[in-house]
């Protein structure tokens, strides 16, 4: 499908009702460069760290780990998903588009990612919109 058409859920399985609240990856970073103001997305490991905060509350601050941002983009959809479950759970199919996800991202609390950048070994900040755009692009290399 897609990016833009309507998704259709498969059914929960067992081990994504119980899916942990963190992630954590062990692997280390590779070393990977990145221009100013752009996530090396090309680079074949660029660790990511997505920062949320889903409530108004501080207490629903959380962080996820990955290996690379595309992993962040395909677990942000994850969540959504898992998120419509959640609000349905007697409903097993569910279709959705694009903006009903980027509706979700934008409602929560906070979200921003950092991504490292090898050539300067720091993390750098992109926020909402980077987000999108990787979930987007995601969704559209599955599509294809």
């Amino acid at each position: 499908p897609h990016p833009n058409e309507p998704r259709r859920l498969p059914s929960p399985t067992s081990t994504e009702r119980m899916a942990p609240k963190r992630r954590r990856t062990d692997s280390a970073a590779s070393a990977a460069s990145a221009s100013e103001g752009k996530a090396p997305e090309a680079m074949p490991s660029s660790h990511t760290i997505l920062l949320m905060q889903p409530e108004k509350s501080a207490n629903s601050r959380t962080f996820f780990d990955y290996e690379r941002p595309s992993d962040m983009a395909a677990d942000v959809v994850k969540k959504y998903e898992r998120r419509l479950r959640q609000l349905n759970p007697d409903t097993n199919d569910f279709t959705y588009d694009i903006e009903h996800l980027f509706a979700y991202i934008d409602e929560l609390a906070d979200l921003s990612a950092l991504v490292f950048n090898a050539q300067t070994q720091t993390y750098a900040p992109f926020g909402r919109d980077w987000i999108k755009r990787k979930v987007f692009n995601n969704l559209r290399r599955q599509s294809q």
